[in-house]
């Protein structure tokens, strides 16, 4: 898919409707401009700045390319973020944020009058103008003028910065009506020493709309490093005509850090565009927090490929693209720290990813999301919540489908595939977050108390499941994060349904992103052997199962992982049939030969590599990876795979008397004659009286004594004596003692000498018996 993009400086943004990309000049309040600032509310007192010397700094950090003044009229602007060239260069940027409601260019000449050219901005939603700039800040000196307004009355408007340690300062000043352009009000503020200016307000006392002009700023001369671009990459379960589908994401990340740990923001149920721009200011957020934050259109939405499935396959989409992202930003992110946070349907892929990618994410954050579609037929989504406000029902209907009762076996299991709450105990792993208020409607609560429960319910010890938390909202609900015992208006424990702002945001994220930034949350680590609920398909980091098209079906799944054996269960809980595909990863078997049994019985035998495909696993069916015995193995490298002819224990198919299993005893090759020398045989000792030894080979590495109990390489080797032939065969230490210690061959085996007990003064035979153990 291509993507439109514009490189302004050190960074790469994106174009959209509700961005805004101005230039800057470098003057404020000149005899050239229509309209001049008539008084200043702030003087040279602390932190504030008067009208002259803000003016006098700004001409000279313009020329040196550290600020500039935003006038509004070199471009059009419906937008809640604002992109803005500054200095002489015009080659450095900044982004400015307005955290609630939007913001428009006003050229209304009759009523105020801009101070620059003809337009001014003006507000959408709400009276209040508030400039956002992120707690990585680089702003020092902010200033901006209200506009008088024709016809309104007098006004007080407070007028406040905000520093980077939440610490502020502000001051209060009249803004009259008496006559258009007559009463033009200064704000000017400059941050202490060490700190930054991250936002920057003007409060009416009362709802009553003015407009501004000409907001203006100094950095501290370090160029931003915010970057936000269009990403794209391929599907890799999903083709169209053209190939793999192609997707796409937004990024937002820093491009001064590196190592950042990465945060996967998952959009809404959405309609088909306007995502991005709906959720970058909490992209922008997470980045100013630390973060490298990818932002994933889902199918056919912001220009991805594909159509929609709405929590199906296209939760594969999530993994693709941070794999993606990983192999091309290698410089700017940790790829072992992985999270992620999604709103309303975001919410509930964000619970349907940790399920299918269980091992995978560090920290999760769901807002009120959905954990069930429409399975249950009285909490399901599709029975409660879908149809509140708009209804999304319809698009339900065109897939899955309409599950209400009788509905068909396909559009149920469908359904089932989407019921990340029967799967929720996939993950004891990840630190998970849900918040919800206790009236949410459109996706009530027990979307996130049935997904807790269900994994409580299924755990196998006390606590298992205390990494999930579901933090139920209520209005004047706080939590007191800073222990300064005053409710914050960031510790508000209430989520309306819809974009967060930067204070729900954050009384969500403070129970946990902190020690997410500071790596103190552990990267996953899968279980060796558990039971998974697989809803669709589940990816881990140790395999992956495809349950047919990978929206269709549910199964439970038993597994057991070691480096010499993995073993697998699957047992189908959907209506209809269906077979699955299983990936392992078998870089811990590499190089060695492994059986692949199915139901006891084996179906193949292959030399490991990475990986191992199962095609076909059926219901009821165990699939077994089994590192081969050693003869087994050897019979692989020496025969091939399966069982070819000549290839059995007792064989002999280079004709020279020594079947199989000895000649990998003694370490023969089974396919060219061996010399009689090697093979066991009797020492007699010189003079009298004499003593008779025994002789023979044995493979290395094994243990018990030797001739009596010794294994190496699941074959046992003893040598039993006798008097006569037609009698008892002994073995033991009354039998035989060992002589020296064995003496090594070349190939892995060793020549151990025995001395023979008389067992009466006429003969004596022995013999050595090689076994197979099992």
């Amino acid at each position: 898919m291509k993507s439109i993009l514009i490189a302004v400086g050190c960074g790469i943004f994106s174009y959209g409707q509700s961005r805004a990309e101005l230039a800057t000049t470098g003057t404020y309040d000149t005899s050239l401009q229509q309209n001049s600032v008539d008084k200043s509310a702030t003087s040279d007192i602390g932190n504030q700045l008067s009208l002259s010397t803000f003016k006098a700094n700004l001409v000279s950090a313009f020329n040196q390319n550290f600020g500039g003044v935003i006038d509004f009229d070199n471009g059009t602007l419906t937008a809640t973020q604002i992109t803005a060239r500054y200095g002489a260069s015009q080659a450095s940027n900044i982004i400015i944020v307005n955290p609630n409601n939007g913001w428009a260019i006003n050229s209304d000449p009759t009523a105020r009058t801009a101070i620059s050219g003809t337009t001014h901005l003006s507000k959408s939603g709400s009276a209040v103008f508030d400039f956002y700039f992120g707690t990585q800040s680089k702003v020092v000196q902010i200033g901006a003028t209200l506009l008088s307004r024709t016809g309104a009355s007098t006004v007080n408007f407070i007028g406040k910065a905000t520093y980077n340690d939440s610490t502020f300062d502000s001051v209060t000043a009249s803004v009259s009506g008496i006559s258009n352009g007559g009463d033009d009000t200064f704000f000017g503020f400059k941050a202490p020493a060490g700190k930054r200016i991250v936002r920057f307000t003007l409060t009416p006392a009362s709802t009553s709309f003015r407009s501004l002009d000409d907001l203006a700023f100094i950095t501290d001369g370090t160029p931003e490093t915010g970057v936000t671009s269009i990403f794209n990459y391929v599907s890799t379960v999903t083709n169209d005509a053209e190939g793999p589908l192609d997707l796409n994401a937004e990024l937002n990340y820093d491009s001064a850090r590196g190592n950042a740990p990465v945060m996967v923001l998952m959009h809404p149920f959405t309609d088909l565009t306007g995502q991005y721009d709906a959720y970058r200011d909490n992209a922008i957020r997470f980045r100013n927090e630390g973060f490298f934050v990818i932002t994933p259109a889902m199918r056919q939405r912001e220009g991805s490929d594909g159509i929609r499935d709405n929590g199906g396959v296209e939760l594969q989409d999530v993994h693709d693209a941070v794999e993606a992202v990983k192999a091309a930003y290698a410089n700017f992110l940790d790829p072992t720290s992985i999270s992620i946070t999604g709103y309303s349907g975001g919410g509930g892929n964000t619970m349907s990813a940790l399920t299918k990618f269980p091992d995978y994410f560090r920290a999760a954050s769901a807002y009120f999301g959905m954990s069930d579609y429409g399975y249950d037929t009285t909490n399901g989504w599709y029975f409660n919540g879908a149809a509140v406000g708009s209804d999304r029902r319809p698009t339900l209907n065109a897939w899955p489908g309409n599950p209400t009762p009788p509905s068909t076996p396909a559009i149920i299991d469908r359904y089932h595939a989407r019921a990340s709450n029967l799967a929720s105990h996939n993950n004891p792993y990840s630190e998970i977050h849900l918040f919800v208020n206790d009236n949410e409607t459109i996706c009530p609560k027990i979307n996130f108390t049935s997904y807790l429960s269900n994994a409580v319910a299924a755990a196998s010890f006390t606590g298992e499941f205390d990494n999930i938390t579901v933090h139920v909202g209520f209005p004047n609900l706080y939590h007191d994060f800073n222990d300064n015992a005053v409710n914050d208006s960031d510790e508000l424990q209430y989520w309306p349904h819809g974009d967060p702002t930067e204070d729900q945001q954050h009384a969500g994220d403070a129970w946990f992103l902190d020690r997410l930034v500071a790596g103190q949350i552990p990267a996953p680590v899968l279980n060796s052997a558990d039971r998974l609920f697989i809803a669709g398909f589940v990816r881990t980091r140790r395999f992956a199962l495809w349950l047919g098209d990978g929206q269709n079906a549910a199964a439970d799944f038993d597994y057991s992982l070691s480096s010499d054996k993995k073993s697998f269960l699957m047992n189908l809980k959907s209506l209809l049939p269906v077979t699955g595909r299983l990936d392992v990863d078998t870089t811990d078997m590499v190089g060695k030969v492994v059986e692949v049994r199915r139901n006891g019985g084996v179906v193949a035998t292959v030399l490991a590599g990475n990986s191992y495909t199962f095609s076909e696993i059926a219901d009821d069916e165990t699939v077994e990876l089994k590192v081969a015995s050693p003869f087994d193995a050897w019979r692989f490298h020496n025969f091939g795979a399966g069982s070819p002819a000549g290839s059995g224990s007792f064989d002999d198919p280079d004709k020279d008397g020594i079947n199989n299993l000895l000649e990998f005893a003694f370490n023969f090759e089974p396919n060219t004659a061996s010399l009689s020398d090697g093979l066991p045989a009797f020492v007699k000792s010189a003079g009298a009286p004499s003593e008779l030894f025994f002789t023979y080979r044995q493979r290395t590495g094994g243990s018990g004594a030797n001739g009596i109990d010794y294994v190496a390489d699941g074959i046992r080797f003893t040598v039993e004596t006798t008097g006569d032939l037609a009698g008892a065969w002994y073995s033991g230490p009354s039998y035989i003692s060992q002589v020296g210690p064995p003496l090594p061959v070349a190939g892995g085996v060793e020549v151990v000498t025995l001395r023979l007990t008389p067992i009466n003064s006429e003969r004596l035979f022995a013999r050595l018996r090689v076994a197979r153990v099992f």
